[in-house]
């Protein structure tokens, strides 16, 4: 009969290697990991903190970068959904904010 993936004792389980004579499993998966998370950690770009919240960024970035090695997705839709402007918020609000649209406007452009 035939098969696309060879016999069971041609195709043996590939299994944990130590690390001594050559290059094992643990050295492998370590810098894969390692340079996927600072991938992750230099792509991401988040907003500039207030003043006296640098500690709330760090665990911010530290969040994001768990949520960008298992779900890297999740980063790019976050960027790509646009934030919500003060000139459409003073829009939803009505006439009373024409001023300050005005304002908006001037420091927008």
């Amino acid at each position: 009969m035939f098969s696309p993936y060879g016999a069971a004792s041609d195709n043996p389980t590939a299994s944990w290697h130590p690390e001594p004579t050559f290059r094992g499993t643990y050295s492998i998966l370590s810098t894969c990991i390692v340079t996927l998370g600072l991938c992750v950690w230099t792509s991401l770009h988040l907003n500039i903190p207030a003043y006296g919240k640098a500690s709330q960024q760090w665990r911010k970035k530290l969040v994001w970068l768990v949520v960008g090695l298992f779900a890297p997705e999740l980063v790019g839709l976050s960027r790509i959904t646009p934030p919500v402007d003060e000139l459409t918020v003073f829009r939803l609000l009505g006439p009373h904010t024409h001023s300050a649209e005005k304002h908006v406007r001037f420091t927008d452009s």
